[in-house]
Formats: C-alpha cells, sequence, structure tokens
C-alpha cells in the first residue's frame, strides 16, 4: 500500500511537471481569451489615466511599444463558429492617456 502511494505521488508530481510549461506556454500566446469591455474603458479618463492606471485595470499588456503605446489583444467569440481578434491600443501623452484606439479582424 505504502509503495502504491509513493508510485501515485511521483506520478502526480511528473504530470504537474509536464503541465506546468503547457500553461505557460498559452499564457504567452499573445492573445487573451475575453474581450476588453466597453463598461472598462468607460473607468479610463483622456487626460488623467496614466499606464500604470490601464495595466492594473487590464493587467500586462501583449505589446509595449517604444512611444509607450499598450496593445492588448483578445479572442473574441463568433455566432458563426469562427473566432475573431479584438485589438486594443491606449497611446499616451506627457504620461497620460490621449488616444483609444480599438480594431477587429
Amino acid at each position: 500500500m505504502r509503495d502504491r502511494l509513493k508510485t501515485g505521488g511521483r506520478v502526480l508530481w511528473l504530470v504537474t511537471l509536464l503541465a506546468l510549461p503547457a500553461c505557460e506556454r498559452g499564457a504567452e500566446s499573445g492573445v487573451r481569451a475575453h474581450g476588453i469591455r466597453s463598461a472598462d474603458l468607460g473607468q479610463l479618463v483622456l487626460g488623467r489615466t496614466t499606464s500604470s492606471d490601464v495595466e492594473r485595470l487590464f493587467g500586462a499588456p501583449q505589446e509595449r511599444a517604444l512611444d509607450g503605446a499598450l496593445t492588448y489583444r483578445n479572442t473574441l467569440p463568433s455566432r458563426h463558429g469562427q473566432s475573431r481578434t479584438e485589438t486594443v491600443t491606449f497611446r499616451f501623452t506627457d504620461g497620460v492617456l490621449a488616444r483609444i484606439c480599438r480594431a477587429r479582424s
């Protein structure tokens, strides 16, 4: 019985060890599973919101441009069975939010 528990523990440890990199790869794919809602965008104020505020609300961006712009990509389900990608880019001037660009493809 004790040997079986030891073997079961090793198998569980091995499965966990193998699953972790797969989870990390999915997280780094650059596409989130849910979109940025309009209600969330309503919390942002042009000329006042900072990049830190945006990251606090939406998490780390998939892309951080040299000019400080933050880009988020999200996969959106479609009624026709195909997924679409939404891209939201937050642009900053003098450290505060100047523009929000939203595109779907």
